[in-house]
C-alpha cells in the first residue's frame, strides 16, 4: 500500500515505521519499530520540510499527529484498512484522524463498516480501492522455473493456490477449512486429481504441516513457506485457480495477483471479494466458507475445468480494465485533489 501511494505522488521523503533496512531502496528510511527515531524523523520533516502531502498508510502512526500543531500541516491523508477501521476509534487514534484532511478506505466494505462506528467523519472519508501487483510479477516469463521447486511443477495434477500469511490469529482466511475440504475429497477418490499449494509464513505454518500429516494428505496438499515474489509469479501462472476463502478481508491483493495471470478467483460473499469478483464471469463467490461450500467448487474446478479456464481470461480482462496500477493512481489523484 505504501509503495502504490508513494508511486502514485513521487514521495520525496518516505518513512517507514516497521521496516527492516535489509528490505530497503534507496530512498526509504526504517526505523524498524523504534518510534522514538521515528518520531524525531516525522517531527524534522514537518518541521523543517514543510511538506504538501503527508500520507499515513495506517492509523497507528497517524496519531502521531496530535503533537504536531495544525498550522503546519496542510493536507493530510490517512488510508484505513481492516480491522483496525471496522470499530470506533480510540482517543489516541481520534487525535491523528481529527487532523487528517482525507481519510481513504481500501472497499466499500471497510468505508460502510468506519463510517457505521464513526459518522463524523463521513464528510472526508471516500473509497480508494487498491490495485496492482508486485513489479517483479511483469517479469514472469523471463523468470526460470525454481530447482527448488521442480517437483511440485514437474507434476502433472492440476493445482489451486492458496496465498496469505499464516499467523494462528488469522485462521479467518480459510486455510484450515480448505485442508478440511480436501480431505473429504480425498476420502471420496483416493486418486483425488487436483492439488493445493499453501503458501505463505507464520506461526500457523507448523500446525498446517501436522495436520497435512495426521489427515494423510501430504501427497495432495504442499505448504511452501520460502517463496519469493518471482517464485511466486510461477505459482500463479501455473496453477488453475486461487482459492481464497477469507471472512474477514479487507480487500484482498491476492486477487489480483490471480487475475494478472489470468486465473479464477474463489471467494465468499458479503466480504470486498465481491468489489473484485464478477460472479459466474471471473471467478466464483461461495455462500460461506465452510468445508463443504469449497467442496463444491473444488469439485466443479474438477469436472469442468474449461469453464475456470474461461473465467480467468475474463479475470484479467477486469484487472486490465479496472486494477492496474495506473487505475489505482488515478482514483488516488482524485480522492485527495
Amino acid at each position: 500500500m505504501a509503495h502504490l501511494m508513494h508511486n502514485a505522488i513521487d514521495a520525496t521523503t518516505v518513512l517507514s515505521l516497521y521496516g527492516n533496512t535489509s528490505l530497503s531502496g534507496n530512498d526509504i528510511q526504517y526505523f524498524a519499530q523504534n518510534r522514538i527515531s521515528f518520531i524525531r524523523a516525522l517531527a524534522w520533516n514537518i518541521l523543517f520540510q514543510r511538506p504538501s502531502i503527508i500520507i499515513f498508510d495506517h492509523v497507528g502512526p497517524a496519531s502521531l499527529l496530535a503533537i504536531i500543531p495544525q498550522l503546519l500541516l496542510k493536507k493530510v491523508i490517512v488510508f484505513l484498512h481492516d480491522e483496525e477501521a471496522w470499530k470506533p476509534v480510540s482517543a489516541r487514534h481520534k487525535m491523528g484522524l481529527d487532523k487528517a484532511t482525507h481519510l481513504l478506505c481500501n472497499s466499500q466494505y471497510t468505508y460502510q463498516k468506519f463510517i457505521a462506528h464513526n459518522p463524523i467523519y463521513k464528510s472526508k472519508t471516500q473509497v480508494c480501492l487498491l490495485a496492482g501487483i508486485p513489479s517483479s510479477f511483469e517479469n514472469n516469463e523471463a523468470i526460470p522455473t525454481p530447482e527448488l521447486f521442480k517437483n511440485w511443477f514437474t507434476n502433472t495434477t492440476p493445482y489451486v493456490i492458496f496465498v496469505s500469511r499464516l499467523w494462528k490469529e488469522h485462521r479467518y482466511k480459510g486455510h484450515l477449512e480448505l485442508i478440511a475440504a480436501f480431505k473429504i475429497l480425498k476420502d471420496k477418490n483416493l486418486n483425488l486429481p487436483l492439488r493445493l499449494a499453501i503458501i505463505g509464513q507464520g506461526d500457523d505454518a507448523a500446525y498446517i504441516q501436522q495436520q497435512l500429516i495426521s489427515l494423510k494428505l501430504e501427497n495432495n496438499i504442499s505448504l511452501f513457506t520460502n517463496v519469493s515474489d518471482d517464485d511466486l509469479s510461477k505459482f500463479y501462472s501455473h496453477s488453475c485457480g486461487l482459492v481464497f476463502p477469507s471472512i474477514r478481508e479487507g480487500f484482498g491483493f491476492v486477487f489480483l495477483e490471480a487475475m494478472y495471470f489470468g486465473k479464477p478467483c474463489i471467494g465468499v460473499v458479503d466480504q470486498p471479494a465481491e468489489e473484485i469478483i464478477v460472479p459466474n464471469v471471473s471467478g466464483i463467490l461461495m455462500k460461506d466458507n465452510s468445508p463443504q461450500s469449497i467442496v463444491e467448487v473444488l469439485e466443479d474446478i474438477i469436472v469442468d475445468a474449461y469453464k475456470y479456464e474461461c473465467m480467468g481470461l475474463e479475470g484479467k480482462k477486469i484487472y486490465e480494465e479496472k486494477f492496474t496500477n495506473k487505475h489505482f493512481q488515478k482514483r488516488f489523484l482524485k480522492c485527495i485533489s
